[in-house]
């Protein structure tokens, strides 16, 4: 640790962020490396699948050929007619189911490209079973039959039933049923069967069974030229192997039929001294079970190859930032000093350092001209801050001096109401006396600031002047809760927005013009409404108006050519000096008159 402390900043820096970067490469290698490993896992499981779906693909195609076979067969209503043992048949109607059955059932081998290997005709009618035709029997003889049982089903009339596989029994050569054997030929089929039965009638009358070979089912020659190694073998659903593509020995194949009867749709299993990937599915109709399988032993090694491949790059990568940040970090710190340097010296008060720039263009060269900004900046602050300060002084000076004319005029008003009321003229007296409660309150409170009783008396003075002013032309109603006196409130906010009434509502209307403004106190808040009849403003006024607010500007009177700053002012101040809250809402109706609520909230 002490080394470590002796150490310089460059290799310091160079030590921490290489430890990073090194922690950094190892993590990103590792989720990568999973990641990838189960990518290629599940691609190898998706090829498993796929060979899976074609394998299921072509026996379900087989079995619908071998439907469509039977269905033809079937569609004739006259077919269940020849096999009932109840019908007399004369010659020519065996000649004639003869010929036609023939045909169809040749039309249909060459049609649906050789799917089934043999059908044979199982009928109760003697009269066809005593020519001995090669796909003609007597029914009594498939009852002596060891799979029989499995043929009568509960399934209705024209449904197929699947046996199980079996070797081929019907021997086209083979005229004679007595002499029927398994395993004459050595070929596996699937049978399927599908009971006759007379019209309006459930009695049993004939069989007829299709045996399709097996190797067709699944299409044995498509599946081994495919040119992947995945593996595909056919069970029975006693477990027995129909066929497989690889050419397994018996020993592999019972370790494989094991595996499948685990139920595990990805299992693993030793073939050949190798470990393969293994997957199976059930044909729902049939039983028959598909199974595929491929060696990991490729998997394996492209996996260990692209993880070598993987660090290498990993090492390489990491070595050049190192390198990268050493070269980075040492020039980094050069201008670091200097910057230092300059710092102390604005810390002494010195605002005119520079520091010289370079070619560069990196956070370092950035933070030299901010900082050589900010010290400018700085020293035009303080030359502004003294320049200021003195414009400031000299406004306070005009300020008092400006004072004298609101009580000038505040005094001369007052003398001229006295004379108006020595005189009689007490009309003109109370206006003048209204005028000069006006500019007192001007002038009494310097801060932005009263209570709500002097701001409330200060609009019944406003509005005595313009009741003097329009007499019977106006009517106004004005409503103060009881205990609203002592709120405090922004100085002038009622008298502007009433003015407005008269400068914009009443001013293009013929009268009587009615005012009303109502103060009433909900919750902790002052609600005041000031709602007037004059001639409103459409809704795109209205729009640009409550724009102007929200934006704390001027609203621009497009008919006068100036800006209005009345109510604009007003929610600016109370948005100052109150609390969160506090609002101004106008709301207009062109021709019928405007409404504006001011919430305080105190």
């Amino acid at each position: 640790m002490k080394k470590y402390k002796k150490r310089g900043l460059v290799w310091k820096l160079t030590c921490m962020i290489s430890f990073l970067l090194l922690i950094t490469t190892t993590l990103i290698c590792v989720i990568y490396i999973r990641t990838f490993y189960h990518t290629f896992l599940e691609e190898a499981e998706d090829q498993l699948q796929v060979s899976l779906t074609t394998m299921q693909n072509n026996i379900d195609e087989s079995l619908d050929d071998a439907d469509s076979i039977l269905n033809e067969l079937f569609y004739s209503r006259a077919f269940p007619y020849f096999l009932d043992a109840d019908n007399i048949l004369s010659n020519n109607e065996m000649q004639y189911y003869v010929s036609n059955l023939g045909k169809d059932l040749g039309n249909a081998k060459y049609l649906y490209n050789n799917k089934y290997s043999d059908i044979g005709i199982y009928s109760s009618n003697q009269q066809i079973s005593e020519q001995q035709y090669e796909w003609q029997f007597y029914l009594d003889d498939l009852k002596k039959k060891p799979y029989y049982s499995g043929i009568i089903t509960d399934t209705g009339k024209n449904e197929s039933v699947y046996g199980k596989v079996r070797e081929r029994g019907l021997i086209s050569s083979t005229l004679n049923t007595e002499n029927l054997k398994m395993g004459d030929s050595g070929i596996r089929i699937l049978p399927v069967y599908r009971t006759v039965s007379p019209q309006n009638s459930t009695n049993l009358i004939g069989v007829v069974e299709m045996d399709i070979d097996v190797a067709r089912l699944a299409d044995k020659d498509g599946l081994a030229g495919e040119e992947n190694e995945i593996g595909k073998m056919l069970l029975d659903s006693d477990g027995n192997v129909l066929f497989d593509t690889m050419t397994l020995n018996e020993e592999e194949e019972a370790q494989i039929v094991t595996a499948v009867s685990h139920d595990n749709n990805h299992d693993n299993v030793e073939l050949k001294g190798e470990s393969f990937m293994l997957a199976a599915s059930t044909c729902p109709r049939t039983g028959l079970i598909s199974v595929a399988f491929s060696s990991k032993e490729e998997f394996t090694s492209y996996i260990t190859t692209q993880v070598i491949q993987i660090i290498l790059i990993a090492a390489i990568c990491w070595g050049v930032l190192v390198a990268i940040t050493f070269f980075f970090v040492k020039n980094t710190l050069k201008r670091l000093v200097i910057l230092d340097q300059m710092m102390g010296r604005v810390g002494e008060g010195d605002f005119t350092v520079e520091i010289l720039g370079d070619s560069s263009e990196d956070e370092i060269t950035r933070i030299t001209q901010s900082f050589n900004k900010m010290a400018s900046q700085l020293n035009d602050v303080i030359k502004e801050k003294v320049k200021n300060e003195q414009a400031q002084k000299d406004a306070e000076l005009r300020a008092l001096q400006a004072q004298i004319n609101p009580h000038f005029l505040h005094n001369t008003l007052e003398n001229m109401r006295m004379q108006c009321e020595l005189d009689e003229y007490y009309t003109i007296s109370d206006s003048l006396s209204a005028l000069s409660n006006l500019f007192r309150y001007s002038i009494r409170w310097g801060n932005n600031e009263a209570p709500f009783q002097m701001e409330w008396q200060n609009l019944e003075d406003y509005l005595n002047i313009m009741k003097m002013r329009f007499d019977d032309d106006i009517e106004y109603d004005l409503y103060c809760q009881p205990g609203l006196e002592e709120i405090i409130v922004p100085k002038m906010v009622l008298q502007p927005l009433v003015e407005n009434c008269f400068n914009h509502g009443f001013k293009k209307k013929l009268p009587p013009w009615k005012l009303e403004v109502k103060a009433v106190k909900c919750n902790d808040k002052l609600r005041i409404v000031i709602l007037d009849n004059g001639i409103g403003m459409n809704q795109e006024r209205l729009l640009r108006l409550q724009c102007c607010l929200m934006e704390n500007r001027p609203f621009r009177n497009e008919e006068l050519n100036k800006n209005s700053i009345g109510v604009t002012n007003v929610k600016q101040r109370i948005s100052m000096i109150c609390k969160e809250g506090s609002s101004v809402k106008v709301e207009s109706t062109e021709g019928a008159g405007t409404r504006i609520e001011i919430i305080i909230v105190y």
